[in-house]
């Protein structure tokens, strides 16, 4: 029996799991830090994007801080972590670390255009912008080894998507649009997590 594609697996990941740090301070009652707590792990974002989906369909609904008061988030990661494979990822290593800067810095980046055009909610943009690598921080949880190969290939820069093809079967895009199904992401963030690669 043929082995699937490393992109194949990656788009049927069940969750990535927030960090411990981030887990506890789900559990407490929210303070006007928690989200600065938890902004930075693209874990625990996923957790309480999946987990308030159908509120967040709403055209200008602010990200940031009703998501923290509701108690599924919670009890989502509750379930995932009975439920489903560990997804633990140490965004503090390896290639994961590469990654984690980068989507850290894109969304650095969303939330001051956000701020400055006022075109969009800043924190949904920095949500937006952390998440703009959601297929490098899927493989990155499925096979860091795979993940590394890719970025130390010397055609990436000039081929990403041939290159990431050619690594994992899918190339990033592929791989986010399938988790944006999967998870059922709402539109506004799939329509960017599926298309970091375009030329401005």
């Amino acid at each position: 029996m043929r082995r699937p594609a490393l992109g194949e697996a990656v788009a049927h990941l069940p969750w990535l799991s927030p960090c411990a740090a981030s887990l506890l301070a789900l559990a407490r009652s929210p303070t006007p830090s928690t989200w600065q707590q938890l902004r930075g792990d693209p874990g625990a974002v996923l957790l309480l994007v999946r987990q308030a989906a159908d509120v967040l369909r709403v055209p200008g609904w602010s990200f940031f801080p009703a998501l923290l008061a509701d108690p599924g988030a919670c009890e989502g990661a509750v379930w995932h972590l009975d439920h489903s494979p560990a997804c633990f990822v140490d965004w503090g290593q390896g290639p994961a670390r590469v990654v984690h800067q980068a989507c850290l810095a894109t969304a650095r980046l969303a939330c001051h255009l956000a701020s400055r055009t006022g075109r969009c909610d800043p924190e949904n943009a920095w949500v937006a912008g952390l998440l703009a690598g959601l297929g490098w921080l899927a493989v990155c949880a499925i096979d860091p080894d795979r993940a590394a190969a890719c970025l130390a290939d010397p055609a990436l820069p000039r081929y990403p998507a041939r290159t990431q093809k050619r690594h994992w079967g899918l190339d990033h895009a592929a791989i986010a649009r399938r988790l944006a199904r999967r998870w059922r992401l709402p539109d506004w963030l799939a329509g960017v997590v599926g298309r970091l690669g375009l030329p401005a």
